[in-house]
């Protein structure tokens, strides 16, 4: 966009910049087949606030 070249970024990232076509695609033949998103936490129950994090997250990206 900025002339910078050629980077890796997740499509949900870039989502619209790919839809209005000021970004493009290449090299999708190179692209991983998937990758892994982890919540992390301290092992303490969950606040409420990070509970509805990590479902959204669930629901956002789930691929079945």
């Amino acid at each position: 966009m900025k002339g910078y070249g050629v980077f890796l970024s997740p499509a949900w990232d870039i989502r619209e910049e790919l839809a209005s076509g000021e970004l493009v695609t290449a090299l999708d033949r190179f692209l991983p087949d998937s990758a892994n998103l982890y919540a992390v936490t301290n092992g303490s129950p969950a606040s409420h606030r990070v509970r509805a994090l990590i479902d959204f997250l669930v629901d956002e990206f789930h691929q079945e």
